[in-house]
């Protein structure tokens, strides 16, 4: 498949992504249950791993959007970025933190220690994708999809220039960014 004008092949079907979407939002899920959890949901790529993941929690939560990011031009610029923040009180909340992929580590990173800053009571993070050989900075990831190496990938929420998000599979690149 071509997406902006480079060539990709299937990494993970949608089939294997709902499946373990469905992993995760029971045992997110279970864990929050009682807890009064508070979602959010790093923007943009984040959005359709949160929309699968929230639509199988059987309880109401709040759910914000964020967006923090670290990427320029498809490429990481190891500085972290806060675009958009919730006006909300995070004092002794229950905070669940949806991204789409852990690469560097740094946006999570950085996240986690601005989320603490805020006085959530905990803070956890669910990522879909984590890249473990690229991690720059130690990471505590409560929750994972899948681990995938140091691919360029694009789907479901993934995109490359801008394009691609759309896409119901996950699909790694086979051209050099």
């Amino acid at each position: 498949m071509e997406i902006s004008g480079k060539n990709f092949k299937i990494l993970l079907t949608r089939e294997e992504i709902d499946a373990r979407v469905e992993v995760l939002a029971k045992e997110i899920a279970d864990d929050a249950r009682g807890k009064n959890p508070l979602f959010l949901v790093n923007l943009t790529g984040a959005m359709f791993f949160a929309c699968d993941l929230l639509k199988r929690i059987d309880y109401p939560c709040e759910v914000y959007p964020m967006k923090f990011s670290s990427y320029v031009d498809n490429r990481s610029s190891m500085e972290v970025k806060e675009d958009l923040f919730p006006d909300i009180d995070l004092e002794g909340r229950n905070v669940y933190v949806l991204e789409d992929i852990a690469d560097t580590g740094l946006t999570v990173h950085s996240l986690s220690a601005f989320l603490k800053d805020k006085g959530c009571a905990t803070c956890k993070i669910a990522v879909l994708l984590v890249k473990p050989d690229k991690l720059q900075v130690p990471l505590k990831i409560d929750y994972y999809g899948f681990e995938i190496g140091d691919d360029y990938v694009a789907g479901y929420g993934l995109d490359v220039d801008f394009t691609g998000r759309n896409l119901k599979d996950i699909y790694v690149m086979t051209d050099n960014l």
